[in-house]
């Protein structure tokens, strides 16, 4: 897998994971972070010569000296308050120039982090991609990008503080190396004392991403079922399931904010006891040099800000870790499931072959095809019939190139298709659904279909499904909008765009998947008219449940319980199948 390069400590250890999914999607991050780290040194460094130099200045004065001695030398109180002034200056350009290196690093994950998960989700196989549930690939690009840009923020954050802290260590080196090791303790304390707690909200963060996942998938369930919850009259069941689960969710979610808003006062209130016992230690040895107490006093309290960054910085890495993860699992699943992509020309689809093709669904017990073998000429009409999962969608599929067989092969032009060029072969292909799907835009966005096809192109397919029946009577024709997934136009005037969308690029193969199961009469027969004017100009499978969309057929394929069950003219099936004669009867022909 892709992700396998990471390793064990980095799946353990959170600062170390996100740099090691950092580093997958921005190489040179650990270059960045390294300018980072030292920008927050020296930016630490000239803090903490701030504090020393005022505290100087504030003994002088209270002594009534007007002069400051440091490292052995004597200066005037106005030359170090210039030089403290200088100082501030740059730190705050130091500070200036880490905020716009953080934000630009962060910035720069977050879309090679998006791009990256497009690339791999548009070259991944169909099968792959066919089991995601709805809307997976929007959360992972919103929310769980979102969280990893969050992750890499709370991790430079923490790199920034440790430097700061470890700046303010060596100036109190300087100063008076007991505070040095003062600094240390306290910060090695407060780390072991709260890592049970930083370990907690990771474990309620994970919960909390899998809650928020299930009910997501409640909150889609209810809008895509909305009619039928209201025809059964489930409505309130289904609202009361969501319910239970938004509870879920809100009672994680407390946890993980109260232990997020919870420790870092309790590392406060450690830290500040700690410094309170370091001061009592310091009353206790004899110290003449005022200014170094007062220095050691200031650096102290000063690196409880810091050391508060530290905490924060750990506890939101802790959050984000499970969407860090999750977002990588689901990018490995696509790159590791590869659309197959061939490189032989074949022309014009003169033939295909099915040579007892087999296929079976990951994790399935039985197979969806099983030794199934058939032979298709050019320009023939093929119709596929059989019951509820017989095989019918998979078939369509396998023909496609969606799914590549697990057993036997297909051929074009005695071609293996897995050898075919990817591009040429959805050039001569097309399909037409069982649900029609329109994308945003006008009519002729959706004719087109992002594909570089010239108006000719489109207004002939309009013209070959019978699109401008409709669209003559709307105020601007072909760029008419369709409204929000079509919701302008009506279940036929939709099927009848996307019969134009499969046409517009002039297929060798035609296959349409129930074109008309959702169809009122007068749509059907308009679209059967379509596909009657296409006959023998056009290779077509067309899979129906309504045997009045197979009038046209040369012969008819008969699937159950993906085997073939039988193949022939209709007349022929009237003689040999018995489930064909049981469909013709309830279907009155």
């Amino acid at each position: 897998m892709s992700g396998d390069a990471d390793s064990n400590a980095a799946r353990g250890n959170d600062s170390a994971r996100i740099l090691a999914v950092l580093d997958r999607f921005h190489p040179r991050a650990r270059r960045r972070l390294v300018g980072i780290g030292v920008l927050s040194f020296l930016a630490g460094l000239s803090e903490a010569a701030i504090l020393v130099l005022v505290t100087g200045v504030a003994v002088a004065v209270n002594e009534g000296r007007d002069d400051v001695g440091l490292a052995g030398v004597s200066l005037s109180t106005t030359l170090v308050l210039v030089l403290a002034g200088v100082l501030l200056l740059l730190g705050i350009l130091l500070t200036y120039l880490l905020a716009r290196a953080i934000a630009g690093v962060s910035a720069s994950a977050s879309l090679r982090a998006r791009q990256e998960l497009l690339r791999a989700f548009h070259a991944a196989s169909y099968e792959r991609k066919s089991r995601d549930r709805v809307a997976s690939l929007q959360e992972a690009l919103t929310t769980y990008v979102d969280r990893f840009t969050q992750a890499f923020a709370a991790l430079a954050t923490l790199l920034a503080a440790v430097l700061s802290l470890s700046s303010f260590a060596v100036a109190a080196l300087v100063v008076n190396p007991l505070t040095a090791v003062a600094l240390s303790v306290v910060g090695a304390l407060l780390v072991l004392i709260l890592r049970p707690a930083t370990m907690r909200t990771r474990a309620a963060a994970q919960r909390l991403t899998h809650q928020r996942r299930d009910y997501a998938e409640g909150a889609t369930e209810s809008v895509l079922l909305s009619r039928e919850l209201a025809v059964f009259g489930v409505a309130g069941e289904a609202g009361e399931r969501l319910r239970r689960r938004d509870a879920e969710v809100a009672d994680q979610f407390y946890t993980s904010r109260f232990l997020a808003a919870f420790t870092p006062r309790l590392y406060q209130g450690l830290a500040l006891a700690l410094v309170i016992v370091g001061l009592l230690v310091l009353t206790s040895i004899e110290v003449d040099d005022l200014a170094a107490i007062g220095a050691v006093v200031l650096l102290l309290v000063r690196s409880l800000s810091y050391g508060q960054q530290v905490l924060t910085g750990l506890q939101q890495q802790a959050e984000m870790r499970p969407y860090v993860d999750r977002l990588v699992e689901l990018l490995d699943s696509y790159s590791d499931a590869p659309r197959h992509q061939g490189t032989t020309a074949v022309g014009e689809i003169r033939s295909i072959e099915l040579r007892q093709v087999g296929f079976g669904y990951e994790g399935a017990s039985g197979s969806a095809l099983r030794d199934l073998s058939l032979v298709v000429g050019a320009g023939e009409t093929i119709g596929v019939v059989g019951p509820s999962g017989a095989g019918k969608s998979t078939l369509v599929n396998v023909l496609l190139r969606l799914y590549e067989p697990t057993a036997g092969e297909v051929t074009v032009n005695g071609v293996p298709l897995r050898e075919v060029d990817d591009e040429e072969w959805h050039r001569r292909t097309a399909i037409v659904p069982q649900e029609p799907r329109l994308v945003h835009g006008s009519i002729a966005d959706n004719i087109r279909f992002l594909r570089d096809l010239d108006d000719d192109d489109v207004a002939r397919a309009a013209r070959e499904a019978r699109v401008e029946e409709f669209v003559a009577d709307l105020p601007l024709g072909l760029d008419s909008p369709v409204g929000e997934l079509g919701g302008r136009l009506s279940g036929g005037q939709r099927q009848r765009i996307c019969i134009a969308r499969a046409l517009a690029g002039r297929p060798d193969l035609l296959v349409l998947d129930e074109p008309t199961s959702a169809l009122d009469g007068e749509s059907e027969a308009a679209i059967g008219q379509t596909l009657a004017a296409l006959k023998g100009r056009v290779t077509m499978v067309i899979v129906a449940h309504r045997l009045s969309t197979l009038t046209i057929c040369d012969r008819l394929v008969i699937l159950q319980e993906g085997t073939l069950a039988s193949i022939g003219t209709a007349a022929e099936l009237q003689s040999r199948s018995a489930y064909y004669r049981e469909v013709s009867r309830l279907a009155g022909l």
